[in-house]
């Protein structure tokens, strides 16, 4: 017809005598398309890349069926349709070039953050000791009640920024695919209580007031026990910063 010069540029007269496949390059899809003439099957939207008079490489879908001499039943040829979707592959292969870009960014993002997360903590950690030693006075006395407020804001504005650091490193660590579980048979009474000795200091300070009311006879869980514990510290966190004093 002559869509076929708007598609490939021949005109329908160069064409005459000539197999579908050798207009096709030597991809994949050839060794598809040549069983299916073998075995005189029809086919639908089987997809083959074309050279066009210009050398140009075109995408087509093909759908067609065999058709046979009445009184012979010889294989005379296929009739069928063809649609030119070179665009929309191009378009599609520039879509998943962009997503594995997209996805190769994110974890390069997710290992900075891990690495980042690693070499702050080693600083924080000694700022977090050193003001811990100056806070209860271990080698001596502070007697400027300034510094001792100094040093109150430094202990809480590191911990503060390690429980930041902290959070990020978890999420880098989830993002990477690197999260393990070490999952076995929990108690959640004593869970709960062990989180509720870690934040106790934390609640006074809040002057808040902390409840612990756990029915008896509860089941063991399958779970991992420091994630459990980790979860039960962030929702308790959350509620030590969010709820007013005396509450």
């Amino acid at each position: 017809s002559s869509r076929v010069t708007e598609m490939l540029g021949f005109h329908p007269r160069e064409l005459i005598g000539r197999n579908l496949l050798s207009l096709m390059d030597g991809g994949s899809d050839r060794g598809a398309v040549e069983l299916r003439f073998q075995r005189h099957s029809p086919f639908r939207n089987q997809a083959v890349d074309m050279i066009a008079k210009s050398e140009e490489v075109k995408t087509f879908l093909l759908s067609a069926v065999p058709v046979f001499n009445f009184t012979t039943g010889v294989l005379t040829g296929y009739r069928g349709t063809a649609t030119d979707v070179t665009e929309l592959r191009k378009r599609e292969v520039g879509l998943r070039v962009a997503k594995e870009m997209a996805e190769m960014a994110s974890r390069a993002k997710t290992e900075f953050l891990a690495n980042m997360s690693h070499e702050l903590r080693t600083p924080l950690n000694a700022i977090i000791g050193f003001a811990d030693v100056m806070r209860m006075e271990m080698i001596g006395p502070v007697s400027n009640p300034q510094y001792k407020s100094y040093i109150r804001d430094i202990h809480g504005s590191a911990l503060h920024l390690l429980g930041i650091i902290n959070d990020i490193l978890d999420v880098s660590r989830i993002e990477a695919g690197k999260v393990t579980l070490h999952e076995s048979v929990v108690s959640v009474d004593e869970v709960v209580e062990s989180v509720v000795r870690l934040v106790k200091e934390r609640v006074s300070d809040s002057q808040l007031t902390l409840d612990l009311d756990i029915a008896g006879k509860l089941p063991r869980v399958h779970a991992d026990k420091q994630k459990l514990k980790q979860i039960l510290i962030n929702l308790i966190g959350n509620a030590i910063k969010f709820t007013p004093k005396h509450g």
